[in-house]
């Protein structure tokens, strides 16, 4: 059994490598940075990585829930 993917906002988070292009509702390519998450179709892209850092920026700010 996989743990069930982390949500912000209520979106789940899809953990995906730095630089996979996602495409936007537009139509536009969106790149997945280690710096940022991208959100499409109502699910969020971001790396492991950034993952972390919200976690240790979320224990300073309760704002964002991980």
């Amino acid at each position: 059994m996989s743990e069930p993917a982390p949500m912000i906002f209520g979106l789940a988070i899809h953990v995906v490598e730095e630089g996979t292009e996602i495409s936007g509702p537009d139509g536009a390519k969106l790149i997945v940075t280690n710096t940022n998450v991208v959100q499409s179709g109502g699910k969020l892209y971001c790396t492991a990585l950034t993952i972390e850092a919200l976690r240790a920026n979320s224990v300073k700010n309760s704002k964002a829930m991980l």
